[in-house]
């Protein structure tokens, strides 16, 4: 297949020009889990990968991965709307749950693990969810 390439204009990004080029979009179908997928940035990336002929399934709250997963996204959060002040939820959601999605993945050999943090992680202030967030990040 002949290279292509893309270019996105830099209202699209808030940067200068970006240029990347790529053989193939999706050379093959992979298998996806999304914890936080019902969220914002979940769902559209469900979408997105959906639409782009992979394979995803949905997280649980347990943590439990389906085998043959090859790359887990952790996008799923708690503390960061105004009527969600639960301090102990916000730590379970952001560290605790994502913890055990971590150490559960760890012997299952998969491509990868993405963690979505926040940008409230550099508030020069810390609230519990941005804490919780960070906290995320170390583990």
């Amino acid at each position: 297949m002949e290279k292509q390439l893309l270019k996105l204009p830099a209202s699209a990004l808030g940067v200068g020009l970006v240029e990347r080029k790529f053989t193939e979009r999706w050379p093959t179908v992979e298998r996806y889990c999304i914890f936080g997928s019902h969220g914002f940035l979940g769902s559209r990336l469900k979408t997105h990968l959906e639409t782009s002929g992979q394979e995803v399934i949905r997280g649980e709250r347990n943590g439990i991965v389906d085998d043959g997963v090859d790359w887990a996204v952790y996008c799923a959060t708690y503390g960061n709307m105004y009527n969600q002040t639960d301090r102990q939820e916000t730590y379970k959601a952001n560290v605790d749950t994502f913890k055990n999605v971590a150490d559960y993945l760890f012997f299952k050999r998969i491509k990868g693990l993405i963690y979505i943090s926040s940008s409230s992680v550099l508030l020069p202030v810390q609230t519990d969810y941005s804490s919780a967030k960070k906290m995320g990040e170390i583990v």
